[in-house]
């Protein structure tokens, strides 16, 4: 195969070489990023996202903690300020919060509510980690 050939594959677009497609399994165990012990998923939510090995704790989303948390059912979500502010004018602020919206499907890095707790009522508040690492901004001042 010489240049000219190359370029003619190029302008068709046909591709040099096929590489063939793997069909990989769904991971149905996750790794504990200190002791890299392999823990079936089931575990780990068994668990409360504890490794079983050596003790590393690791992130809990919000609905995950509600769940884990309190009696089924019983939350109820009391909502939030709405709309984004940014009094100090943060470089793209905006469309990080749009992104951790869209990823989270939260309003901002706290879900608040009430619910009970072993038959007992209780008003919770909860930081989303995965929201900008749980950062306070307004909102969520205002929230709390």
């Amino acid at each position: 195969m010489d240049l000219f050939d190359i370029k003619q594959r190029a302008k068709k677009r046909v591709p040099l070489f096929r590489v063939k497609r793997l069909r990989v399994p769904l991971l149905k165990e996750t790794a504990c990023p200190i002791c890299e012990t392999l823990t079936p998923n089931t575990v780990w939510r068994k668990n409360l996202l504890v490794c079983t090995r050596c003790g590393h704790h690791r992130r809990m989303r919000v609905h995950e903690r509600i769940k884990a948390h309190m009696d089924r059912g019983s939350f109820k979500a009391i909502p939030i300020p709405t709309g984004i502010v940014d009094p100090l004018g943060f470089p793209d602020y905006t469309k990080k919060q749009l992104k951790y919206q869209q990823a989270t499907k939260l309003e901002d890095a706290i879900a608040i509510g009430t619910g009970t707790m072993g038959g007992e009522a209780v008003a919770v508040a909860i930081m989303e980690s995965h929201f900008m690492m749980g950062s306070m901004g307004m909102r969520v001042g205002d929230a709390i």
